[in-house]
């Protein structure tokens, strides 16, 4: 595991989910393609088989037509139907074998790099959520944000952060993965309720997650963002973070 991080860290945060997939709270769960070139790892692809369709985690900051041939000579070793995380480069034509379920989704990759953001904009009251929160999370992501990728197993890391009115969950922020020992962490599953939205309630939560994970000894701190998510980017940059790559999401099907 050691060269993959390795491999992984050169090519800075773009890397940092599959970075931190390498924990072991997220290993068992993952399975790893790569190009050994004079015992150099030079591309690397994530397999994460635990959701349905599994997520094929395929980046790359350069030669991205070498991660094609990876991807292409892996051929059987990939479900005949993932869901995609790939190189602009990489989609005309798509994956050989692989056709596109639908039309893909740009995405940029941002990393936190002006830490003094978050500070300023870490106020208001926070809760801690755990695992006991599960139902209310659940009721707020319907209200709010039905189609996020929410794992409750997550919950287990105790860095989901919300915020509550006369005892109503209103807003969260969370995370899609945490590793204090890889010092990686990636924001996700941030919501506001309908009803209350336009307050700084995501921001001011996001601030505060960014400050937990400062104290977790992370030192990279991702998130993704919908290209078209203008309001989303811009409440990102405003706390510090700064656009590293872009990247498409897309299903692929045999």
């Amino acid at each position: 595991m050691g060269r993959i991080a390795d491999a992984l860290r050169r090519q800075g945060p773009l890397q940092a989910y599959a970075l931190g997939d390498l924990d072991p709270f997220f290993l068992p769960y993952t399975r790893w393609l790569g190009w050994d070139r004079d015992g150099a790892l030079t591309q690397i692809a994530l397999l994460y088989v635990e959701p349905d369709p599994p997520v094929l985690h395929a980046l790359a900051v350069e030669r991205p037509e070498e991660l094609r041939g990876l991807l292409d000579a892996a051929g059987e070793r990939l479900p005949d139907r993932v869901y995609a995380h790939l190189p602009l480069s990489l989609l005309e034509p798509p994956p050989a074998g692989y056709a596109f379920a639908e039309t893909p989704t740009l995405h940029l990759k941002m990393a936190l790099e002006h830490r003094g953001e978050v500070v300023a904009n870490a106020v208001g009251t926070f809760d801690l959520l755990g695992p006991d929160d599960r139902a209310e999370l659940d009721a707020l992501y319907a209200a709010a944000y039905p189609r996020t990728w929410f794992e409750p197993r997550m919950l287990e890391t105790r860095r989901y952060v919300g915020r509550r009115e006369n005892g109503r969950l209103i807003a969260v922020a969370g995370v899609h993965l945490h590793s204090a020992a890889l010092r990686v962490a990636a924001i996700g599953n941030v919501a506001t309720h309908p009803d209350h939205r336009g307050h700084g309630h995501a921001r001011q939560l996001c601030a505060h997650l960014c400050v937990l994970l400062a104290g977790d000894g992370i030192e990279t701190i991702a998130l993704n963002v919908d290209v078209d998510n203008l309001a989303a980017a811009a409440v990102y940059r405003r706390l510090g973070f700064e656009e590293v790559g872009r990247f498409a999401e897309v299903t692929l099907e045999r």
